[in-house]
């Protein structure tokens, strides 16, 4: 959040370029999620548990240090927790264009639970293939991911926002549907990391798009209330695959597909059309970048 929240304030500095931020935000989070097991490991193994605790704490208290020399870009506005949930809510209700975005991120997400939760179960149930072969699936998908990602900031600048938008989600219903009637590890290997290289970018786009429709002076309290909410569908992602035998997850990932699908429609719908507040700023903050 706090980071998503310095990123908002970045890009309304630099009009037209928001997808460049959030391009490069989410890159430095897709790497760090990359190396961060590898140096794990090498650390258990070389240093102990012991040595891996210490790398963390320091790394940490580095965080720390440097969010703390960061300078204030607005003045702190301190307020209680259950007022700032209010506001928050009020604000997102306000949108429409908003609720929109935040309830197709939820059924994507719910299709991204599912698979981080059925790709380990189907690879070793069901292609009886040994546990390193789950690493190794999403080392490959990180790795296309984190370089979709970083192309994602060009391709956007070039054709706009909607329409890079437009073609990730094809990109990621098409490679999500075909998933459930893969039936062989090499499949399973490319359509996850095509679906998760899709994925990056249209967590570009959404990110971009939630930056612009959040008021600026509610950013905070808006966007906590967003990622509680986003947060949900992981919970029942992992529900669903834990009552379901591996024979029927490929049932499980259409229906989510099908979500999703609806989900990311109503996410790229037209706003402004029918809402009661702010038509022409919901409009605008879906045109593409930099027209």
């Amino acid at each position: 959040m706090a980071s998503e929240s310095v990123g908002a304030d970045a890009s309304r500095r630099v009009p037209g370029e928001a997808h460049r931020v959030q391009s490069v935000l989410l890159g430095i989070d897709q790497g760090a999620a990359l190396v961060g097991p590898a140096a794990g490991g090498f650390l258990l193994q070389w240093a102990g548990p012991g040595g891996m605790l210490a790398a963390v704490g320091g790394l940490s208290l580095l965080a720390a240090l440097i969010a703390v020399r960061a300078p204030r870009t607005a003045p702190r506005v301190v307020a209680s927790a259950g007022k700032g949930l209010r506001v928050g809510w009020s604000t997102l209700w306000s949108l429409p264009a908003l609720v929109r975005l935040v309830t197709g991120l939820v059924l994507s997400n719910l299709a991204l639970g599912v698979l981080e939760a059925a790709v380990p179960v189907l690879l070793v149930e069901r292609l009886d293939r040994p546990t390193s072969s789950v690493r190794i699936v999403w080392s490959a998908a990180a790795a296309v991911s984190l370089t979709t990602i970083a192309l994602s900031r060009y391709a956007i600048t070039r054709w706009g926002l909607r329409a890079v938008g437009r073609l990730a989600a094809l990109v990621t219903a098409g490679s999500f549907f075909a998933l459930a009637g893969a039936d062989s590890y090499p499949a399973y290997l490319v359509l996850v990391a095509v679906f998760m290289a899709a994925d990056g970018v249209l967590a570009v786009v959404l990110r971009t798009l939630r930056s612009r429709l959040i008021p600026a002076h509610v950013f905070g309290s808006t966007l906590s209330v967003t990622v509680m909410i986003l947060r949900l569908p992981y919970p029942l992602a992992g529900a669903l695959v834990a009552v379901t035998a591996p024979a029927g997850l490929g049932r499980v990932i259409v229906v989510c597909g099908v979500l999703q699908c609806l989900g990311l429609v109503l996410a790229f719908v037209r706003p402004g059309r029918r809402g009661r507040h702010g038509r022409g700023r919901h409009r605008r903050a879906l045109e593409p970048a930099g027209r």
